[in-house]
This record gives C-alpha cells, sequence and structure tokens, in this order.
C-alpha cells in the first residue's frame, strides 16, 4: 500500500491525541548514536519510506515527525534528509530512508 501525503497540519486540534500519536511515532525510533539518525524501526513502504498509520492510512513517518515537532509544512513541499552521503545512490537500500529526525530533515529551496 502506497502511503498517503500527510496534511500539512495533521489536524491535531486535540493535544491529548497529538501526544498520543507522538508517543507512538517516537516508540517505533531507535536513535543512532554516532549518526544522530532517529531510525523508525516499523513498517515500510515499497520504496523503503518509514511509514506510520495514521487515521488508519498509511503515511511517511519523516513528514509526520516533522509537522509534530517542527510544525505545519507549506502546501506542496517535499523534505529532503541531510543524513544522506554518497553510499545512498541506491536509494532502495538506503537505511536514511528510515530517519525520521526533524534536525536531518529539510524543505529544499527548489520545492
Amino acid at each position: 500500500m502506497r502511503p498517503v501525503p500527510v496534511p500539512t497540519t495533521l489536524g491535531l486540534g486535540n493535544s491529548q491525541y497529538r501526544d498520543r500519536l507522538l508517543a507512538r511515532l517516537m516508540d517505533g525510533v531507535e536513535r543512532d548514536r554516532r549518526s544522530g539518525c532517529w531510525m523508525w524501526n516499523r513498517s515500510a513502504d515499497t520504496a523503503g519510506n518509514a511509514t506510520v498509520f495514521f487515521r488508519n492510512r498509511p503515511r511517511v513517518a519523516h513528514w509526520v515527525a516533522w509537522v509534530l515537532l517542527v510544525g505545519p509544512m507549506p502546501a506542496g513541499a517535499r523534505l529532503d534528509r541531510t543524513c544522506h552521503t554518497a553510499a545512498c545512490a541506491t536509494r532502495r537500500t538506503c537505511r536514511h530512508l528510515r530517519c525520521v529526525n526533524p534536525q536531518h530533515l529539510t524543505i529544499p529551496a527548489t520545492n
């Protein structure tokens, strides 16, 4: 199943619901002390991107992390990971596709 993009704000008016979603997200994360990556250790889509279920649909986990920990994303924005290395040339085998650390995410200027 292909993940659905996350709405720019997730529609989380209830802070208790937001806190539960954040706790569930962080429960699926293993922090890599060397790289600083927060590696999602649960489900992934066929392209290797980390996915988290939100409102009964798979969502790209790094988008969820951004909205929960940074704030709303501009409409139509995409996120890049700054933790990619030269070894990430083959996207399907790139381990950084599971990184959800918002400090490793950036909105490219050419969005």
